[in-house]
């Protein structure tokens, strides 16, 4: 005889009975009808002492012909029988349309909520599989993923259905993440102030010492409300940016059109979420002196003429083996001298000129903050205290050498002479 479905007598015999037991047990817990769990009970050595030629049909139509006592009140069961198993199906319950309702929500909400909660307390994926583990072995999460990655893909707001696009930067990748969606997500919802300062922040970020492997992120917070640094691009590579326009030609294109033309951004208006048109301007960026250099293309802060603390003209000398500036009149530097190339000795290159120039109202000299690392922890203040401890910085005794007496009178005339401001 041929099987139905591809299943043997015995497979569908062996299901009827899996599928009695279960019922069984079920009416056992939930139903206190002794009645009702007798029938059922009955069943059972009926299917299980039938002969090898037993047919579904007739196995379903037993279970159809029972009839249910009326002590299980309010309740009643819909036999359906097919050709793989036997279900039970409510008709009517206690339960209302609202309670229902209210249950299907709530089974649809905690997966939500097992995501934000991961999410806000960073939870190691490593935890979170053992926590979906353990849930799936219970029958109402049986519909929970089985790793971490497919719970964050299928729950979280970021579309997968296309990847990711990032943009060659050689010898590495960019991928801009963007100045105004970030603007909208972290800016303090009762902002009141008319502009919105932006504080940028581009530096390099070794990942190994194996392989050179690094990141350049470009950074950023809102002046007025500092709690927040988020990220505007992030690159990656085995070695930094061959050049830094193509780096940073992203953020500055979207940069100067949320100058020219605003932002608008949800600010609470008498208790009511409202659409604000804001202003947008760059208070400065914070980069140390190689970044700084490597950003606007001019020389280190090694360079004779790279004097980036009092922002002047001044031509270094090579004293004691290192690049001094004594001369503490010069002409200081301006924005249209750095546009110019006034001294072309400051810019690496006289024929490229940084993407930084084309962002509006923007001060070249007075915008950039000084690198405090630099200028005073590795630089002047390092040198005057070695001098003042008894040493000419480079690593002899003064015994064994005489120490230049113009040294010190030039380094302390130089950290006297920096009576600018730093930008905040």
């Amino acid at each position: 005889m041929l099987r139905q479905n591809c299943l043997s007598k015995s497979t569908k015999r062996r299901r009827i009975l899996d599928e009695i037991n279960l019922i069984k047990r079920s009416l056992t817990d939930d139903v206190s009808s002794p009645q009702l769990v007798a029938n059922i009970v009955d069943l059972s050595p009926e299917i299980s002492n039938s002969p090898n030629d037993i047919t579904f049909q007739d196995t379903a139509d037993t279970v159809n012909n029972l009839q249910f006592e009326p002590s299980c009140s309010n309740t009643s069961f819909d036999v359906e029988a097919n050709n793989s198993s036997v279900f039970l199906r409510p008709e009517n319950t206690d339960a209302s349309d609202s309670d229902l309702d209210r249950i299907s929500s709530l089974k649809q909400s905690i997966p939500e909520n097992l995501y934000q909660r991961a999410s806000e307390n960073n939870v190691p994926n490593s935890t979170f599989d053992k926590l979906l583990n353990i849930l799936k072995g219970h029958k109402c999460f049986q519909d929970l993923p089985i790793t971490s990655r497919t719970f964050y893909k299928m729950y979280s707001s970021v579309s997968y259905n296309k990847p990711v696009e990032m943009k060659s930067v050689s010898p590495g990748y960019y991928y801009h993440f963007g100045v105004a969606h970030n603007i909208k997500q972290y800016l303090d919802k009762y902002f009141s102030d008319e502009t919105i300062k932006l504080v940028i922040g581009i530096d390099g970020l070794p990942l190994a010492k194996s392989s050179g492997s690094c990141f350049w992120p470009i950074l950023g917070y809102i002046r007025q409300k500092n709690q927040t640094v988020f990220p505007i691009g992030i690159y990656w590579g085995h070695n930094k940016p061959g050049d830094s326009n193509i780096y940073i030609k992203d953020f500055v294109d979207e940069v100067m059109s949320l100058i020219q033309n605003g932002i608008d951004v949800d600010i609470f208006n008498n208790k009511t979420l409202t659409k604000v048109h804001k202003n947008l301007v760059i208070d400065c960026f914070c980069c140390d002196m190689p970044a700084k250099a490597f950003l606007l293309k001019t020389k280190s802060h090694t360079g004779f003429f790279s004097c980036t603390r009092t922002r002047c003209t001044v031509q270094g000398q090579y004293l004691c083996r290192r690049v001094c500036f004594p001369d503490t009149e010069c002409p200081r530097r301006t924005h249209d001298d750095f546009v110019n190339k006034i001294q072309r000795q400051y810019h690496s290159s006289c024929d490229d000129t940084t993407e930084i120039l084309n962002i509006p109202s923007l001060d070249i000299v007075k915008n950039f903050s000084l690198d405090y690392m630099h200028v005073v922890c590795l630089n002047a203040m390092k040198k005057i205290i070695i001098s003042w401890k008894g040493g000419d910085g480079l690593g002899r005794d003064v015994n064994k050498q005489k120490l230049n007496p113009n040294l010190i009178k030039i380094m302390s005339e130089r950290l006297l002479s920096l009576k600018y401001k730093i930008p905040k």
